[in-house]
């Protein structure tokens, strides 16, 4: 009986591993399934980011583009008005007088 007995405890043994090692299987298919999961978001969150910083990249040539021609409008309006006084704007219907005579209070 004691080889019976012996074997029963084995086969039980044998059992619980099985179990044991069944769990583990699951457990390690989960977190391989996590872990390709978290490397997708990784991607697509490294991907957002290149988009993001393509646009930023972009939107600074656009602003530095118009900054020069802001520059250059500037500079042509001064070189436009170097003929007149400091301070005194281009003149206008409305800054003349009656007479048509300028009048220096607009």
């Amino acid at each position: 009986m004691a080889a019976q007995e012996d074997t029963a405890i084995i086969a039980s043994q044998l059992a619980d591993l099985t179990r044991t090692v069944e769990q583990m299987a699951g457990q390690l298919k989960t977190l391989g399934e996590r872990t390709n999961s978290q490397q997708r978001l990784a991607a697509n969150q490294q991907e957002r980011g290149e988009i993001r910083q393509e646009r930023i990249d972009l939107a600074a040539r656009e602003l530095a583009e118009v900054s020069d021609r802001l520059q250059a409008a500037a500079n042509a309006l001064r070189g436009h008005q170097s003929d007149r006084p400091f301070g005194e704007g281009p003149r206008t219907e409305a800054s003349s007088g009656r007479n048509g005579v300028d009048s220096p209070y607009g």
